[in-house]
Formats: C-alpha cells, sequence, structure tokens
C-alpha cells in the first residue's frame, strides 16, 4: 500500500519535474506516518493568497483558480480511491503579509479568500467523500494575532540581517518577484506611491522580499507546513515539494495568471502571456514603478 500511494503521488502524468531527493523524502515519511495511523495523507500548497492586481479579475479569484482545482482532483482522486482513509488537500494562504511585501489593500485578500472558498463550494460534489479540499489562512493559526505580530516582528529582524547573506542569485530572484508583485497605484493599492522616490522603492522592494522568508520562519506556519505529515505540492520546483505545475498544460502560478481555454486546453497564462494573447494592454490596469 505505502509504494503503490508514493508511485500514485510522483506519478509522471502530473510530475512536471523530477522528484528531488528532499521530496522523495518527506513523500515517504509522510506516508508512513498517516498509514501507521490509518489516517487522511495531508497535502499542502502554500501560497500567497490573493490575485495579481495587474490582471482582469483582480482581487478576485478566476478560471485559473477553477482549472487548477480540476486538475488536483484528478492528481489526488486516485489516491483516495486506493486509500480508504482518503487525504486532505489544504490550500495555506500566506496573505497576512501581502499588503506589507506587495502594496495590496487588505480588503483585496478578504475578497479573493471568498471567492477562492466559492470555488471550492463548486468543485465539492465531485470529490470522493474521503478526499476534502480546504482553504486555510495560515495567520488564523494564531488565536491571538498580536502573537502573531510579536514573533513576526522579531523574525523580520532576523531575516533583514540575514539578507546580506543571500546568495546573488537568490536576490535577483526574490528582488524579480518582489517588482512583478508591488503595486505602485491603482484601486488596489493599499498607498498611493506614484510620487515614490528610487531610493525608497528599492527599500520596499527589499523589505517585501524579507518579508516572504521572515513569515516562513513563524513558528505555527512551519508547524502547519511543514510537520512530519505532510506531502508538499507546488506547480513549480521548490524545497520537498513535488512540482505538478498548475494545469496539465500550466505551470503557471494560478494566484498571479489568467484562466483560459486554448486548443482544447484549459490553461494558465502569466500577465505578459494574457496580454499578448489579447493584445489589450487596457485590461492590465494600474502600473509598476519604473
Amino acid at each position: 500500500m505505502r509504494e503503490k500511494l508514493f508511485k500514485l503521488i510522483k506519478r509522471k502524468g502530473f510530475r512536471k519535474w523530477a522528484l528531488p531527493e528532499d521530496a522523495e523524502q518527506r513523500v515517504r515519511r509522510a506516508i508512513d506516518v498517516c498509514t501507521s495511523e490509518n489516517r487522511p495523507l495531508n497535502f499542502v500548497f502554500e501560497f500567497g493568497g490573493y490575485k495579481l492586481w495587474r490582471l482582469p479579475s483582480a482581487p478576485y479569484a478566476d478560471d485559473a483558480e477553477t482549472f487548477m482545482l480540476r486538475y488536483y482532483l484528478d492528481y489526488l482522486k486516485p489516491v483516495a480511491e486506493l486509500y480508504e482513509a482518503g487525504a486532505n488537500m489544504y490550500f495555506a494562504s500566506d496573505d497576512c503579509v501581502v499588503e506589507r511585501m506587495n502594496n495590496i489593500r487588505a480588503d483585496a485578500m478578504e475578497k479573493y479568500a471568498v471567492s477562492f472558498c466559492e470555488k471550492l463550494k463548486e468543485i465539492e460534489p465531485f470529490l470522493p467523500p474521503n478526499l476534502k479540499m480546504s482553504y486555510v489562512r495560515l495567520a488564523e493559526l494564531y488565536p491571538d494575532r498580536s502573537e502573531l505580530e510579536a514573533e513576526l516582528s522579531e523574525t523580520f529582524r532576523e531575516n533583514m540581517k540575514r539578507f546580506e547573506t543571500w546568495t546573488d542569485e537568490k536576490k535577483e530572484r526574490m528582488l524579480k518577484r518582489a517588482r512583478l508583485n508591488f503595486c505602485v497605484s491603482g484601486p488596489l493599492a493599499a498607498e498611493d506611491l506614484s510620487g515614490i522616490s528610487a531610493e525608497d522603492y528599492a527599500r520596499r522592494l527589499k523589505e517585501g522580499a524579507v518579508y516572504h522568508d521572515a513569515f516562513e520562519d513563524c513558528s505555527r506556519r512551519r508547524d502547519f507546513v511543514l510537520g512530519g505529515d505532510r506531502i508538499l505540492l507546488f506547480c513549480t520546483p521548490i524545497p520537498e515539494a513535488v512540482a505538478i505545475g498548475t494545469t496539465k498544460a500550466s505551470v503557471t502560478k494560478f494566484w498571479t495568471g489568467v484562466g483560459v481555454r486554448e486548443d482544447g486546453l484549459e490553461k494558465v497564462l502569466s500577465p505578459s502571456q494574457w496580454q499578448e494573447r489579447n493584445n489589450a494592454k487596457k485590461n492590465i490596469v494600474g502600473r509598476q514603478a519604473s
């Protein structure tokens, strides 16, 4: 049973990249823990918990989320059919730090959460009885928000110091992501930063990149996501995760992409792909700093 489950979880029909050793170890350990106690397998997909402000559907989930959920149902259904105890699929949202990272209004994350949960309700009738899909806002793991803020403040200070030890490759990767996601102005901006100086813009990008790692270090988030009975899923390769993409034909992150049907396939397009496909700059709202 354990070997059959492992083969299902890593099967090439869904996996878009080779399974790294750290991911194999995590998957096997989680299978051992859960099957030994006859508990459901626990899958976790951690993500930003917002819709990229430059997309036409923002701040709401769109067909990208619908297509992703269908694809992940297809991926997990054989696991539930094989293993009587079933499986839990947790979509774990980091949205509590998005305003600080990307200058996105807090109510935009509230609207996204509601719309994502509506997508889950739409797919629920198609789930096997022993397969559950849930939306988890990681900040809500803290009964007292002040506890989270105190811990986040400490991990932020630690990671600001650690920033100087990051490799040039990591700095560029994290800052590039921060630039893509940072909203300078527009209806979803927490602050109108149209007049932001180059110095302040660089500082905000650095802080946004650091907040990403700082929240990862928060204890309740870490325990939930990285517990020994957790199997990590993601659309692209990250440490310890099985990278299975977003749909059969896509690896673009669903919360930063647009869902379309093209050539008979359900796809998730990046903002640049969406703009190119439609030749419609008016659909990409707001602006980034120059």
